[in-house]
């Protein structure tokens, strides 16, 4: 009985240690495949698109007659946004982006866990969930911070569009490239 306890609280810890952290880089993927399949079948509402236009400095670099799709993420001030389509024209990259809610949510959720789990004072208290922590449970705090999560998971929209499946974890990971070589050419 010992024994199964003692592996119990083990499996327990290794899960509070590493778990949240794989299962919300699942919930991530999860949500980019799902997005970048709705963005390659054309299924978003265009009105939402925002377009950025950033500047190019490079020569002789002739103009795009028309956008191209493109892949990519972009954060600012906090929101995220996956860039749909691209064009160069007069010098300046345009992009077409589309904001990303559930990343949004997703990101706001690890940020929020994090700080309670760290028993780090949160960036924007809400009045609402400061007045509803039970101060004497921690039971009641956990409670709390899990069922906001599950709620934004949830209610973001995304189960419009066939919910969310957690795709198992790839039996082996690829080591990530290192930094290229220094050349001796200068």
């Amino acid at each position: 009985m010992r024994k199964f306890a003692a592996i119990l609280l083990l499996a327990l810890l290794l899960f509070n240690f590493l778990g949240y952290r794989v299962l919300f880089s699942m919930l991530r993927e999860e949500s980019a495949t799902h997005l970048e399949a709705d963005l390659d079948k054309g299924l978003y509402d265009s009105s939402e698109l925002i377009t950025l236009r950033v500047p190019l400095s490079m020569p002789y670099q002739s103009d795009w007659g028309e956008f191209r799709r493109a892949d990519g993420e972009i954060n600012f001030e906090g929101r995220h946004y996956r860039t749909v389509m691209r064009k160069v024209e007069k010098g300046q990259l345009v992009l077409l982006c589309l904001p990303d809610h559930y990343r949004t949510i997703l990101e706001n959720g690890v940020n929020d866990y994090a700080a309670h789990s760290n028993d780090l004072a949160p960036a924007a208290p809400s009045k609402k969930s400061a007045a509803s922590f039970k101060k004497d449970s921690l039971s009641g705090e956990y409670e709390l911070l899990f069922h906001s999560f599950m709620k934004q998971l949830f209610l973001s929209g995304r189960e419009k569009s066939g919910g969310f499946l957690l795709a198992a974890l790839p039996c082996c990971f690829l080591p990530s490239p290192g930094r290229p070589p220094e050349s001796s050419y200068c």
